[in-house]
């Protein structure tokens, strides 16, 4: 064999020629051994990439890996979607035809799906997954994207034998090898401690699940080999016999490893504690796979793993077989569950492996009868259950006794460990079949009963001592209630449908009650609920109340036949009622300790965990429980839990006579007495549950969604969005100019609030949070008052609903209320109200509703004969013996005569008081007229009102039940009538005598106080006068002198700006490349290329090169004010040791200041002469003068320009810092004026829309500060710039003649005329008198203009420019026309169009009009630059421009700017013709260069860019899902991979790696990176995976908000709904506004530092 390969040679040809051998000898004996021992050598590590190409050259015998994959995909005829994808990838799930909970879609199977008008949504996949699409499993036939539907796949023939030959020979040892890399890698020591090394197989595993991608073919292979006992016997035992050899070691070494793992996790008996089988089988693999599935747990199931597994799972019987391998090693896994490293991604990995098997009913049902499957679950959740119980509360109560209740400290709960086994037990008993079997076994589910039995209790809750407890999550007990109990009982007792299961819901709820009573009869159960302890956990009570509600609504089972007696029930009931009664003490705040811990505990009692709300669960038990009980001893033993104290029902009970504490507590536990009966009677649950939402504030669709879920016990509540338009109308979402983003809100529809409106829904969906009932109440209020007129002094009472009948099945609880000792109770409330003031209003107000919702099932009074009047003697605190019957309608009106206080000495109170005569003296005190129309129905159904009206609804229905009622009533009516004439007569006889007296005192009370103003006046008349002459005298001379003054934002004094204290100007400045954004699909700037190129072959000075340029090359400095002074001392207070600071006046954030000249340096006497040549050579003296400054200014306009130039030096990517000189000041001034074209939209006409985003820029444009800039700037000049300045100013109007040999600058038709002009501007006086400015403007335009002919002519071709040669200028052809002949005739003089000429071309018509227009355009740019400067300098407001057509016109004439060439044909003035000199000296430079140099230049003019761009931001898709799409497949520019946290540059289109270092240089994250390069330390990012937009400004970042919305105008965090979302143009257009304006940092106040970590 080593004669004809050479298997150290690791080329391609030698693998290929090794491959191609070995598939030809494959029958001789020593292959497997060359191949183990040769190619796949244990000294070569498994992951290497030689490894892998070995086995890929082998797999495909000697063809390319590509070529063998194109061959065998032909023969792939499955219709299942393999695609696998890892974590924090997106995918998709349609509910519409989803079959499991689990189903994922990918974007390609979702796209070329059937899915619209479905309910689907997107996600992040956390835990990775795999695609269903054609799994009829999980997902619906018709859901098969064209793809992967079993009608569209064309029926294959097998592959050929050849073809599959080598993959059958080399997968037993790819696998093989992996076992043994995986044995050799993993060291067991005696202490049974595990060592396992980095899983370093990642390579090796992609390629596995690369081979998964070839069809099925490749699948069958892999499959049957993972499931042979045949092949796994074949090479496992297989030892070499040399026992030199060091393979031989290396096996041995990894079969030691191997046997020590496996006798690491031997079962152990579990104590007699549980009634839990136990198992007894070994742990023993007979296949690949399940020693595979061993090593993945002990490896923590690897990703790339855990990839490959999942590809497989189409095939059913690798589907089962993998299920059989985690059962086997379930032991195993039990124990890394407790020992993994990363514990939540261990059990997250699991999870998605097992829930994909679990889910088919046909594989769960095999395992549940082959392998033990439900048994193993519970054994195992036995074992870890007892291993975190609690000590012994009591040591010496016996252990029959004794109650084990959970560790809430321990791992098990805080770690989630629990987790992959619940929901394995949820995921199978949501499988009819075996749920039934589980229930017919009555071993297991009492084994499950009594583990859920230990968590009943536990983390119990002292009062009255300090807290030492750690902090941690409180909520990881109520998590673990529901996952571990509530889900899975949820999902058994839904196969409960129907009659024939009727015997198994009985068996279950015995067991249930058996547990339940050895709960209360435990000595354990009075320590954790007593007095000074409860706990909120009591699951044994919920899942009696799940199967209760199954049972009677579904089945239709007599309650009474499932309940037990009375004494039980009584039993039953303390618990869920004392959880009640500590809830409410609680949120009243009388917890005595650790009362922040409660709180929290108390809100996560009243949510949504997992769709089930537990407060829910136990108000329903108690609904139930309390009606199987006497109704007087459920009241007394509510008012007892409650803590209604003895002395406060006592009829002598005075305030004072109780310290004030408890005094409020006994006050706040009645209102919670009275409220708890309330909600314990209603079961009002249908449209009133969105309406009581929509009452405490409007809300978006989704919190609606979650709070209704949340808190509704009606599980039929229809179509959820229907009914929520019919009592909620849609408020679209909108943005405000501040920069608040509102999403879409609904908000109740006016008649609901007397519709539907109940507070007791409310207090009830409050819960902790007692403000929401307070919101409520005061949104009911204005509605009335808006509404109904109601006067702003009435207090409104909350319009309590009665409730509807219940269901037949149950009994009503409001018969609770229906007892003599709830009727003294409602005596006593009434009567504290009256006469002690004891009772707060609400508390009245429920008393009057229990009381009416009491009368609503009292049946009317039949009475064959007149009834006297009862009175009865009673005892004191003994309320129960008040009243003789339970007759609600003869207790009204018994009278309570004498009231025995105390038994010894017969002490008694008169009190002579009945329950009509109470509610009579109560309605008698809110309306002193009373009349009432007993016989009047009408309005008992109304539930708008005070408190009179609601005491009179009660009083006419007693009339209607009580003919003695209405006698009484009515008797009590007279009386009153009676006693009020009387009174009003004998006040009237007063009334007038004291009207008079009290006139004449208020009349003499005026004439004094008139009396003392006059004096007071008097006595300071004569200081007002000699100050108005002292400031006649002040104003005469400051009128001498008039000097502008400033007012100071924090002294509040008017000073003038000297040299001493100079005014400074609070100003913004940030680092921007607003004006110079690339999009990311252009190349390099080819402008600037050239420019620099012109440097390296001319020797021109670079500063001259550099004004080629029309744009910055670095970043910019934009500066904004708020338009507030401050003196100088002032300012330097404010400003001390701060980089930002809030300006005092207006709180705008500022970081410079811009000093105000002092008016006296601006004063100067420049002469303006009537001549132009003389006014240049002015301008020329102007350019050469320093501008003289006081020494006292200096250091302060240095340091003014100095902070704003550190904007820009702290955001350089370098270190290299620009050269602060004219350039530099120029292209500061250019790109401030520019930005203010920016937010003028590029045009100077006036706007007149009210649009949001018009509003912003208004407020922008109301902050420039150009003219103060100026200032400063001109002062910082220095004198060599102005010398260099002067030389361009001579060679732009040719004044003085400089030799030709002498110019070592560019050519002035290349330079950029907007970067000349400010130049000049800032070189000049500070004085400067506007004539010379306009003289100016107009020879800049001149170079301007004929820059503009020279690059259209540069576009023409041949017959064009013949065109103009040809034009004869008598033909009325001026102007324009001319312009153009004389450039081309110009240009023509100097060999320009050389090049040019061959081509003719064709002559357009209309020619010469298409150029000007274009003329025209381009010279908007440099007319809109000088039109603000002039505007800003000299206040010369801007032209009135009509339409965009007049604009160019309009502006000309503003600036008084006529061009040169205009009077060419005349050339009668001698002005004239020397500016045609001057022009053709221009084009004479040109000719100065080489041919290789005018190459340069006229690409550089065909460059250049005339015109402004407007900024804009990139454009989005309408779909985010296609957002994602384009993001989905980008790579990281340095490490290749997958950028997993996308985010996209909303600035240009750039893709970068959001808070990831794989791109981080100089620990520089990318975003930062990108940030400086493309926005100057600006950028807006749009994070693809939370669909929020990131802002960066400098060192700091923050969430903007998401500019995508869903259909109810709602942004989706991190997709957690996954509904369609679509572009908000509105925020769009104000985000890109907001960046416009630069007032990011001014609109909100939620920034941090990013750390340079984006």
């Amino acid at each position: 064999m080593s004669s004809k390969i050479c298997i150290g040679d690791t080329t391609c040809e030698n693998k290929q020629t090794v491959a191609e051998y070995i598939k030809n000898n494959t029958s001789l004996s020593e292959i497997p051994h060359f191949l183990v021992d040769t190619i796949l050598k244990y000294e070569t590590h498994i992951n290497s990439n030689e490894t892998i190409d070995w086995i890929k050259w082998l797999i495909a015998g000697g063809r390319t890996l590509e070529d063998f994959t194109n061959t065998i995909k032909q023969y792939d005829n499955s219709s299942f979607c393999r695609v696998v994808w890892e974590e924090t990838k997106f995918a998709y799930r349609c509910n519409t035809c989803s079959l499991a909970s689990c189903m994922a879609l990918c974007y390609k199977c979702f796209s070329n799906g059937h899915h619209e008008g479905h309910d689907f949504s997107l996600f992040c996949s956390n835990t990775g997954g795999r695609c269903d699409c054609g799994d009829p499993l999980f997902i619906k036939p018709e859901g098969f994207c064209k793809n992967h539907n079993s009608g569209n796949i064309s029926k294959t023939v097998s592959p050929p034998p050849d073809l599959m030959h080598m993959p059958k020979f080399m997968i037993p040892h790819v696998f093989y090898r992996l076992i043994l890399h995986c044995r050799h890698s993993c060291l067991i020591y005696n202490d049974n401690s595990i060592i396992r090394s980095k899983f370093d197989l990642n390579n090796y595993c992609t390629m596995l699940y690369n081979f998964t991608e070839m069809g099925t073919a490749m699948t069958t292979v892999l499959i049957s080999v993972l499931i042979s006992e045949d092949d796994y016997r074949k090479f496992t035992p297989t030892v070499l016999q040399d026992d030199d050899s060091t393979d031989e070691s290396y096996t041995k070494t990894g079969e030691l490893s191997y046997g020590k793992a496996l006798t690491t996790f031997i079962k152990t008996q579990p104590p007699c504690i549980f009634n839990v089988p136990f198992l007894t089988n070994e742990l023993k693999h007979s296949t690949f796979l399940q020693e595979l599935i061993f090593w993945a747990i002990l490896y923590e199931f690897p990703q790339k793993l855990v990839k490959f597994l999942l590809a497989l799972l189409p095939d059913q019987e690798y589907r089962l077989a993998l299920a059989e391998a985690i059962i086997i090693n379930h032991e195993c896994l039990l124990n890394i569950t407790e020992k993994c490293l990363d514990t939540s991604g261990f059990i997250k990995r699991v999870s998605n492996l097992c829930v994909q098997v679990f889910s088919s009913e046909h594989v769960a049902f095999s395992l549940v009868t082959n392998c033990n499957l439900l048994e193993v679950l519970i054994f195992h959740l036995g074992i870890m259950v007892y291993k975190n119980l609690e000590a012994p509360v009591d040591l010496t109560i016996s252990p029959e006794l004794q109650h084990y209740i959970i560790n809430c400290e321990s791992t098990f709960l805080n770690m989630s460990q629990y987790w992959n086994i619940v929901c394995n037990l949820d995921i199978i008993f949501s499988h009819n079949s075996v749920a039934l079997k589980f229930l017919n076994n009555d071993n297991l589910h009492e084994s499950w009963i009594s583990i859920i039995s230990h968590f009943q209790g536990m983390n119990v809750n002292t009062r009255f001592t300090e807290s030492t407890e750690r902090e941690r999550e409180y909520k990881m007990e109520f998590t673990a209630e529901v996952t571990c109990v509530l889900k899975p009982a949820t999902s058994l007792i839904a196969h409960l449908k129907n009659d024939s299961t009727a015997a198994l819901t009985k068996k279950l709820m015995k067991c249930c009650l058996s547990f339940l009573n050895n709960w209360v009869e435990s000595p354990v159960m009075d320590e954790i609920f007593s007095i000074y302890a409860f706990s909120f956990h009591i699951p044994l009570h919920r899942v009696l109340a799940k199967l209760l509600k199954q049972a009677v609504n579904v089945q239709h089972i007599d309650i009474g036949e499932i309940l037990p007696g009375e004494d039980f029930t009584y039993s039953l009931l303390v618990n869920p009622l004392e959880i009640q009664v500590c809830f409410y003490e609680i949120i009243n705040d009388l917890w005595k300790s650790t009362d922040i811990q409660m709180q929290i505990r108390s809100s996560f009692y009243t949510e949504k965990i997992s769709r089930f709300c537990f407060r829910e669960i136990d108000l329903y038990l108690l609904q139930v429980l309390c009606t199987r009980i006497s109704n007087v001893t459920f009241i007394h033993m509510v008012m007892e839990k409650f803590g209604i104290s003895e002395s406060f029902m006592d009829i002598t009970f005075l305030k004072d006579e109780e310290p004030e504490d408890t005094y409020k507590e006994t006050v706040l536990m009645l209102d919670c007495f009275l409220e708890f009966l309330a909600i314990l009677c209603d079961d009002n649950f249908d449209k009133s549950e969105i309406v009581s939402l929509l009452s405490i504030a409007d809300r978006s669709h989704s919190d609606i969604l979650k709070l209704f879920s949340t808190f509704c016990k009606n599980e039929n509540v229809g179509n959820f969005d229907s009914v929520l338009l019919e009592v909620a109308d849609y408020k679209p979402p909108s943005c405000k100019s501040d920069g608040n983003l509102l999403e879409g809100k609904y908000v109740l529809k006016e008649p609901m609030w007397e519709e539907l409106f109940d507070p007791i829904n409310v207090i009830y969906r409050s819960g902790p949070f007692r403000e929401w009932y307070q919101c409520a109440m005061e949104r009911y209020s204005s509605y009335v008052r808006r509404n109904k007129g109601l006067p702003s002094g009435t207090f409104l009472w909350p319009p309590f609903r009665i409730p509807k009948l219940c269901n037949s099945s149950y009994t009503d609880p409001r018969y609770v209320l229906d007892n003599k000792l709830f009727h003294a109770v409602i005596w006593m409330v009434l009567y504290k109200f009256y006469y002690e003031s004891a009772i707060t209003e609400h508390v009245l107000s429920l008393a009057v509703y229990l009381f009416e919702m009491l009368l609503t099932i009292t049946p009317e009074e039949v009475v064959n004969k007149p009834q006297e009047r009862k009175f009865v003697d009673v005892i004191n605190l003994n309320l129960i013996s008040w009243f003789p019957s339970n007759h609600l309608l003869r207790n009204v009106t018994t009278i309570i005569r004498n009231i025995t206080v105390s038994s010894s000495d017969l002490k008694s109170v008169e009190v002579n008081e009945s329950i009509i005569s109470l509610l009579l003296n109560i309605y008698l005190k809110y309306n002193p007229n009373i009349c009432i129309d007993l016989d009047d129905t009408s309005k008992l159904n109304q539930r708008i009102g005070s408190a009179k009206d609601f005491i009179e609804k009660i009083l006419v229905r007693l009339v209607s039940l009580s003919q003695r009622c209405r006698e009484e009533i009515s008797a009590f009516q007279v009386k009153i009538q009676l006693e009020t004439v009387a009174v009003d007569n004998s006040k009237n006889e007063n009334d007038e005598c004291e009207k008079k007296r009290k006139a004449e005192e208020r009349r003499r009370q005026i004439l004094e106080s008139f009396a003392l103003q006059r004096k007071n006046f008097a006595e300071k008349n004569k200081e007002i006068l000699e100050l108005d002459e002292k400031d006649k005298l002040e104003d005469e001379q400051e009128s001498e002198v008039s000097v502008k003054k400033y007012l100071c934002g924090i002294c509040k004094e008017e000073l003038p700006s000297t040299c001493d204290n100079p005014i400074v100007l609070s100003v913004y400045a940030q680092a921007s490349n607003l004006l110079n954004i690339k999009d990311e699909s252009t190349s390099t700037n080819e402008k600037i290329d050239a420019f620099e190129k012109l440097i390296e072959l001319d020797e021109f000075e670079k500063s001259s090169v550099e004004d080629l340029s029309n744009s910055n090359l670095t970043n910019d400095v934009i500066v904004q004010t708020c338009g507030h002074f401050f003196d100088k001392k002032c300012f330097k207070m404010l400003s001390r040791h701060r980089t930002y600071f809030p300006c005092p006046v207006c709180r705008q954030v500022a970081n410079c200041f811009l000093v105000i000249l002092p008016e006296v340096i601006e004063k100067s006497s420049l002469c303006v002469p009537d001549d132009v040549i003389q006014s240049e050579l002015n301008i020329n003296e102007f350019l050469k003068m320093q501008v003289e400054i006081d020494y006292k200014l200096c250091g302060v306009l240095e340091q003014s320009l100095q902070s704003m130039e550190h904007c820009l030096h702290m955001n350089l990517v370098s270190e290299v810092l620009p050269n602060v000189s004219l350039p530099f000041y120029s292209a500061f001034l250019r790109t401030n004026v520019e930005y203010e074209m920016v937010l003028r939209d590029g045009t100077l006409l006036p706007k007149t829309d009210l649009s949001l985003d018009r509003n912003v820029k208004s407020i922008a444009l109301k902050k420039s500060c150009i003219k103060y800039l100026v200032q400063v700037l001109i002062c910082n000049v220095k004198m060599s710039d102005r010398q260099c300045i002067s030389r361009r100013w001579i060679q732009l109007t040719d004044i003085v003649k400089v030799p030709s040999d002498k110019r070592n600058y560019s050519p002035l038709l290349m330079r950029d005329p907007i970067t000349l002009f400010l130049q000049f501007i800032l070189s000049l006086p500070l004085d400067l008198h506007q004539s010379y400015f306009i003289l100016i403007v107009q020879i800049i335009y001149n170079l301007l203009y004929f820059r503009i002919t020279t690059y259209l002519s540069v576009d023409l071709n041949k017959a064009q420019r013949n065109y103009f040669r040809n034009l004869n200028l008598s033909e009325n052809k001026c102007g324009f026309s001319a312009a153009m002949k004389f450039t081309i005739e110009s240009l023509d003089k100097i060999h320009w169009f050389v090049s040019h000429e061959q081509n003719s071309g064709l002559l357009e018509e209309n020619l010469e009009k298409e150029l000007e227009q274009k003329m025209r355009k381009m010279s908007l740019r440099f007319l809109h630059v000088a039109s603000l400067l002039n505007y800003h300098m000299y206040n010369e407001e801007l032209p009135e421009i009509l339409n965009a057509e007049n604009e160019f016109d309009s502006l000309m004439s503003y600036l008084k700017i006529v061009p040169c060439i205009d009077c060419m044909t005349e050339q009668n003035s001698t002005t004239d013709n020397k500016k045609l000199n001057i022009v053709e000296c221009w084009f004479e430079e040109l000719n100065e260069f080489t041919q290789i140099q005018q190459k340069f230049l006229k690409k550089a003019i065909s460059k250049f860019n005339f015109t402004l761009m407007q900024p804009k931001l990139i454009e989005l898709p309408q779909l985010y899902i296609n957002l994602i799409s384009m993001c989905a497949n980008k790579h990281c520019k340095f490490s290749q991979n997958k950028c997993a946290g996308n985010a996209i540059c909303l600035m240009c289109g750039a893709v970068i790696c959001f808070e990831m270092d794989c791109c981080k240089r100089e620990n520089i994250f990318e975003g930062i990176h990108h940030a400086v390069l493309c926005g100057g330390n600006t950028a807006i990012y749009l994070h693809i995976p939370s669909t929020n937009v990131v802002i960066i400004c400098g060192q700091k970042m923050r969430w903007w908000g998401s500019v995508y919305l869903d259909i109810y105008g709602e942004e989706d965090p991190s997709l957690r709904r996954g509904k369609p979302l679509y572009l908000c143009t509105e925020r769009y257009k104000l985000l890109e506004t907001q960046w416009l304006c630069h007032n990011f940092i001014q609109t909100k106040d939620n920034w941090r530092f990013h750390n340079n970590r984006i």
